[in-house]
């Protein structure tokens, strides 16, 4: 209240806040903790006069208040001194009342002027509540159960006849009881406060994480479907193009027709990152922590993100090292994250500039840093220490701006992959977020196999190959061309089909698409290889999935398939592939 008043902005807008801060502190603290004190007084001393008992609580309720009323904004005007001369980063508010209590207990308990430490007694009545407002406003639940444990030790040390309490009357003893007591209702009643407090916000994280889930599982299948569906058509354009090439290399077309070949070849090769990136959303996820390319993953999320800021002004910098640096993090975990910043960036812009991002990724001994800065409005010292504090948001509370829960939601993210999170802003400049993840050992590479010299004169008997597409066009084109080659080809419209025409002929080779109605690719493969020799039958799987999802990888390293291709895949891979065939040739028996 203190600041909105010294700032002009006074208003309502987090009243719910100020009226729970005016009910632990200045109710509780203040009524609560005298009367406790008071009525423990009467135990210690028998019977007390009425009189006696309201003019005691009076005044103790009067210093309470006045501890809250006068130093807390003192307090509040020292913070801001520190602040002004850069001295807040490492000299702490909560930390000053702390060592300000230490020094003011001691000097209490083991002080060697007895007249001084009795003058000063009443001013532990003014600690207590400045502490309760410490600990609320900066969250310092150290600081009272510091305290606490100061009171504590000057309770024994009385007992032990330490200090300037010890054989002294009893009414210093009584008023030793009274700050225990008082010290211990004020620490409870944070607590209190506090256990509840982070219950609910747990029971919130939880709330909101699980329907993040679902909504991302849900936006995950539709991209899967998606990426399948545009696939499908994007190989028979791949397909037709290669076809062409080959026109060209027969006929010796125009040059002209050189440069629309090769504007196709790149505009096939923009839709596949495209849809590389929607399936790279779409992959299947787990919470496991695992060696990640950071730039890999960024560079998938920004094909997608590219797309939607286009129009708005928005500029995307990325600043990633050569080689591949590999840290040990969550795939599905740093998409989130991506997408809470960017998010945040746009709702931090300033209207009249452009938007520019920087992604910076590199590697620094045994820790890798991803460091995410925009040149947005930046956060004042007051929104900068509340950033990742669950609903706080600068924004009003609505369906279109959000609940203010996406960096409190970055934080837990960074926490579950025992990562570490540090904010840097300036107002007017921006806000630069840097991510320090451990570094994972760097994955053994994948050897390329080389590729095989085709021999289309064919010396050798052709394959018998089936086809299995319920896409007809794509079917018809994948038959054409590996007829082109010399090898007798057939087909079938799903696995069902399929797997009727297996039992009545004898093929070398199958290549069949993933998903389609009746029967899909993987149960096809399952029944072949079920069958009599169906090991030694050469299964192809063409796949508009997640290339290579987690399953297909699966079934690939169960043999249930001899060489899988994410769509769009070239024919030279698939002519590869049935040159392979060739050398292991075998019939499946009828």
């Amino acid at each position: 209240l203190y600041q909105k008043f010294v700032t002009k902005k006074l208003s309502f807008e987090n009243f719910k806040g100020v009226l729970l801060f005016l009910i632990i502190c200045c109710f509780l603290a203040t009524v609560i903790s005298p009367t406790i004190g008071l009525l423990t007084l009467v135990y210690v001393k028998g019977v007390v006069p009425i009189e006696n008992f309201l003019k005691g609580w009076s005044v103790w309720y009067i210093g309470d208040v006045l501890g809250v009323l006068v130093f807390a904004p003192l307090l509040i005007e020292f913070e801001d001194c520190l602040k002004k001369n850069n001295l807040s980063s490492n000299l702490k508010t909560p930390n000053l009342l702390f060592f300000a209590a230490v020094i003011l207990f001691s000097f209490l308990v083991f002080g060697f002027n007895r007249g001084a430490t009795f003058s000063s007694f009443p001013f532990l009545y003014l600690i207590y509540p400045v502490l309760v407002w410490g600990a609320v406003r900066f969250q310092a639940l150290t600081l009272l159960v510091g305290v606490l444990i100061l009171t504590t030790i000057s309770i024994i040390c009385t007992w032990a006849n330490i200090g300037p309490f010890a054989k002294t009357s009893q009414s210093y003893y009584n008023l030793l009881a009274l700050q225990l007591f008082l010290g211990v209702s004020t620490c409870l009643t944070y607590l209190l406060h506090s256990t509840i407090n982070e219950w609910l916000e747990k029971l919130d994280q939880m709330r909101i994480r699980q329907g993040l889930a679902t909504k991302f599982a849900n936006i995950g299948q539709i991209a899967s479907s998606v990426a399948h569906e545009v696939n499908n058509p994007l190989n028979i354009l791949l397909f037709n193009n290669e076809k062409l090439e080959d026109f060209e290399v027969s006929k010796k077309i125009e040059p002209e027709y050189r440069r629309i070949l090769e504007a196709q070849e790149k505009t096939i090769k923009r839709i596949s990152d495209i849809v590389k990136g929607l399936q790279f959303f779409a992959k299947e996820k787990n919470d496991a922590l695992e060696a990640t390319d950071l730039a890999a993953i960024s560079n998938s999320f920004l094909i997608l993100i590219r797309g939607t800021l286009k129009g708005q002004q928005v500029e995307i910098e990325t600043d990633f090292e050569k080689q591949e640096i590999f840290a040990l993090a969550n795939a599905g975990k740093v998409e989130q994250i991506f997408l809470n910043l960017i998010q945040n960036s746009k709702d931090a812009r300033i209207s009249e500039k452009p938007l520019v991002i920087k992604i910076k990724i590199s590697k620094s001994g045994e820790k890798i840093s991803l460091e995410f800065s925009d040149n947005g409005k930046g956060m004042d010292q007051t929104t900068l220490d509340n950033v990742f504090t669950p609903y706080f948001s600068t924004k009003d509370m609505n369906r279109e701006s959000g609940m203010g829960l996406g960096l409190s939601i970055i934080k837990n993210l960074v926490y579950e992959m025992q990562g570490q999170v540090i904010v840097d802003s300036t107002q007017g400049v921006g806000t630069s977020f840097k991510f320090l993840f451990d570094s994972a050992p760097t994955p053994p590479p994948v050897l390329k196999e080389e590729e095989p010299v085709i021999d289309k004169s064919s010396d050798q008997l052709p394959l018998r190959v089936l086809v299995v597409d319920d896409e007809a066009m794509l079917r018809d084109l994948v038959c054409e061309r590996i007829r082109s080659r010399g090898h007798s080809v057939y087909s079938a419209n799903d696995g069902e089909e399929a797997f009727k025409l297996c039992k009545r002929q004898k093929y070398d080779a199958i290549i069949t698409d993933h998903q389609m109605p009746k029967m899909n690719g993987i149960t096809l493969a399952q029944k072949l290889r079920d069958a009599e020799n169906g090991d030694e039958l050469y299964i192809i799987l063409l796949s508009g999935l997640s290339g290579y999802s987690n399953s297909l990888e699966r079934k690939t390293k169960e043999n249930l398939f001899n060489k899988i291709f994410s769509k769009p895949c070239r024919l030279k891979d698939l002519f590869s592939a049935l040159e392979e065939a060739k050398e292991k040739r075998t019939r499946l028996p009828v």
